[in-house]
């Protein structure tokens, strides 16, 4: 997954008309700290993302924006026990598919698209983008038939949920998903509430502490690509009336704070059947009791739940 504050960046330095370079990971064999689709983007000492979290990125910041400034280049360098292939190029170029505004784009929406990105043998870094609702968007220099052949495969990515690498007669391509970020509904206010939106949005998720009644709620969590849900109202009526309407949603979490007799009773009364997206007590058995733990365990079921997974 791209990370918030890689988008973030790009958006700033493209508002301000400042060139700056991205470098991203397209190809891993053997061991590496990142893998495909990792991301690094800098201007001067402005940066954010890693690429490799040590000597590569260094490399990269200190030459790559020289390298790129002919045009994209893949350079390659020894990984963890293995070897890395990045792409480094110059950032928002005009009349150039921008993967870093798709991405935003994409975030903003709720929607997901696969970015082809071809790497070797072919007009390094050109684009073919596959959108979720059928659109197509493709940099100039792609060739018509390579064009279909890295359309179908996009478009196979976005049905698998998975990024892939691709080759057509020695031209290499990865194609990378973008999903947007989980976004965290926290059901409650009270004392326990702000750790687990802290922690949330360190980890570059969407979180939202909805007002209202959960049944008028609804209609947003299900407008949301991955959401997760923690109940946690400290009211047992209310926190009953949240899963009774979560449970008709497309939430992909719903935690609930409390012992397991408690959400059992809630099903029973509710007369619901068993549901893999319900847990309760919300949160891995980490152990500890102060708020920061259990926003800890929280966040960490979510992340094991929907967190890396590409639904």
């Amino acid at each position: 997954m791209i990370e918030r504050s890689v988008v973030e960046l790009a958006a700033r330095l493209r508002e301000r008309g400042r060139p700056f370079t991205v470098a991203t990971v397209v190809a891993v064999a053997g061991s590496a700290y990142r893998r495909p689709g990792a991301k690094l983007v800098f201007a001067g000492d402005e940066r954010a993302g890693s690429i490799s979290g040590g000597e590569l990125d260094g490399d990269v910041l200190r030459t790559g924006a020289l390298r790129a400034r002919g045009g994209p280049v893949v350079i390659a360098a020894d990984g963890c026990q293995g070897m890395v292939e990045v792409l480094v190029e110059r950032g928002g170029e005009a009349g150039c598919v921008d993967p870093l505004a798709i991405a935003e784009r994409c975030w903003r929406a709720q929607r997901r698209c696969a970015i082809a990105t071809v790497f070797r043998g072919g007009p390094i870094g050109a684009r073919v983008v596959a959108f979720d609702d059928g659109e197509l968007a493709v940099d100039p220099g792609v060739a018509p038939a390579l064009r279909e052949h890295i359309a179908a495969d996009a478009w196979r990515v976005l049905a698998d949920a998975e990024s892939a690498r691709f080759a057509y007669e020695g031209v290499d391509v990865f194609v990378e998903l973008v999903r947007p970020p989980p976004r965290v509904f926290v059901f409650g206010a009270g004392f326990d509430a702000p750790p687990v939106v802290a922690l949330a949005a360190a980890l570059g998720w969407e979180v939202e502490r909805p007002i209202g009644e959960p049944v008028e709620l609804a209609p947003r969590v299900d407008a949301t690509d991955t959401a997760a849900c923690v109940v946690m109202n400290h009211d047992y009526a209310r926190d009953r009336a949240c899963v009774a309407t979560l449970v008709r949603t497309r939430a992909r979490y719903i935690g609930v704070l409390g012992p397991r007799s408690r959400l059992d009773r809630m099903l029973a009364e509710l007369e619901l059947a068993p549901d893999a997206r319900v847990h309760g007590p919300a949160g891995l058995a980490l152990g500890g009791d102060t708020p920061e733990a259990i926003a800890l365990a929280i966040v960490a079921e979510i992340q094991t739940c929907v967190g890396g997974v590409a639904m």
